[in-house]
């Protein structure tokens, strides 16, 4: 008897495998199903360490309908539906996802109307693991762009065109319209924007390099990202710990804060106060965006890097 008591909890837990797997694991899914035997929707599915975000939307219709909610040990989502930007719940989608395959029903938010859900998965983003995802990324990525904002009201952004030129502009609000106009680089700037750029090295260690000079060397930590913060980055980036990797596609690899580099690279910051900085890769466009923060308002600088041919 104690055999087979045995023999049928393994059994169990062997069954249960494909769902618990679902709660912890990072993934992006899209689906397209039915609710009820008319309503076809396609949507768009998140799951972040449990918590699940995403989106749906019937078939003909333009506007999306927002999903939040959580996934159960046992492999089931509960998520609530809302009209953006209007907190009112307006359906409840209870399903469980196992094989690529949702199952499940749609409550109204009173509970008086129920319908079944039937959804099927189309495609996937893979998020290999950190070491391989390095490994694939060995190489030279060199600086494209430049978005920042000063202050309450200056935007600036500067970009490389086909052949290596740069060319800047920036605007601010003067006597209540929006003014703006060349950036002017001279060709010190040019020529320290063209030398920019981020290298992942055989040892998957990551370096920014700028002016012949190397500003940030980041080893590689198959655990977690080197992460020297005592506060949250931003308010978008409360959860962000040492033991982050993947998280929306973006592989993390630096948050800290750093005084020794912010004002070599062409920011257009002109504050000398310390610097929050964080360095990500992103899985889906292959580029490393680098985020800088000097102060605890609005100024900001966002570099984007993508790869060398």
């Amino acid at each position: 008897m104690r055999g087979r008591a045995l023999a049928a909890v393994l059994s169990a837990l062997l069954l249960a495998a494909p769902a618990l797997a679902q709660q912890g694991a990072y993934f992006h899914k899209k689906f397209d199903g039915a609710i009820g035997d008319k309503l076809k929707f396609s949507m768009d599915l998140k799951n972040v360490d449990g918590v699940i975000s995403g989106t749906y939307r019937y078939a003909g219709k333009k506007s999306e309908l927002y999903l939040k909610g959580k996934a159960a040990p046992d492999g089931t989502l509960v998520m609530d539906e809302q009209i953006a930007f209007n907190p009112t719940v307006t359906g409840r989608l209870r399903a469980v996802l196992r094989d690529g395959s949702l199952q499940g029903n749609w409550q109204s938010p009173d509970g008086a109307k129920t319908l079944p859900l039937v959804a099927h998965q189309t495609s996937e983003i893979i998020i290999p693991p950190k070491k391989a995802l390095l490994a694939g990324a060995v190489g030279k990525y060199r600086l494209s762009s430049i978005e920042g904002f000063g202050g309450a009201n200056t935007m600036w952004d500067l970009s490389r065109d086909s052949k290596g030129r740069w060319s800047g502009n920036q605007s601010s609000i003067s006597s209540g319209t929006r003014q703006g106009g060349d950036l002017g680089l001279s060709r010190s700037d040019e020529k320290l924007l063209a030398s920019t750029l981020v290298e992942v090295l055989p040892d998957l260690s990551v370096r920014l390099a700028a002016g012949g000079k190397v500003l940030l060397t980041v080893p590689f930590r198959e655990d977690g990202m080197e992460y020297g913060l005592t506060e949250a980055f931003d308010d978008s980036l409360k959860a962000l710990s040492p033991k982050t990797t993947v998280w929306n596609e973006q592989l993390y690899l630096l948050a800290q804060k750093n005084t020794t580099f912010y004002r070599s690279l062409y920011t257009a910051l002109l504050d000398d106060q310390t610097a929050r900085v964080l360095l990500r890769y992103s899985v889906v466009n292959a580029s490393f965006e680098l985020t800088i923060k000097p102060g605890s308002c609005c100024d900001n600088a966002v570099l984007t890097f993508v790869r060398s041919h």
